[in-house]
């Protein structure tokens, strides 16, 4: 075999080396593609829930259904959860890597937890406040 005759295979092997590559690189591009199409479809389904729940605290005070301040606060305070869920969701899209979300959402649901312990610990105290204790034959309350 000549120099041209192995040339011709090194550059056979080469070019479906590089088709495999384009053709790898292609559907990998189409598939994040797909996923930033379904996410911004999520995007905006959050972006019309809490337009919609805005409208609904809105219409909500011109039918005079809030007979307190406390309701209307209620009411945005839900509005403020759903915005800040948006938020979050492009936030972590744009700027945060996926080890650093997970870290991340590992402490906050540390944190949530011992939240929700340290409440539960404040309303037992309260409970236990309210309850009569018995001395000596006798209930007494606190």
């Amino acid at each position: 075999m000549t120099f041209i005759d192995w040339f011709s295979i090194a550059s056979l092997v080469l070019n479906v080396l590089l088709i495999v590559l384009s053709v790898a690189l292609a559907v990998n591009s189409w598939k994040a593609d797909k996923r930033s199409k379904s996410q911004v479809k999520i995007w905006m389904e959050q972006a019309n829930g809490l337009n919609q729940a805005l409208l609904r605290i809105i219409q909500n005070k011109w039918a005079g259904l809030y007979s307190t301040v406390a309701d209307v606060t209620n009411s945005v305070h839900i509005a403020q959860a759903a915005s800040f869920s948006l938020y979050q969701s492009l936030y972590d899209e744009r700027v945060v890597s996926e080890e650093n979300y997970k870290a991340r959402q590992e402490k906050l649901w540390k944190k949530l937890d011992k939240d929700l312990l340290d409440q539960d610990e404040q309303l037992d105290g309260r409970s236990n406040a309210m309850k009569p204790i018995k001395k000596a034959g006798k209930t007494v309350s606190k």
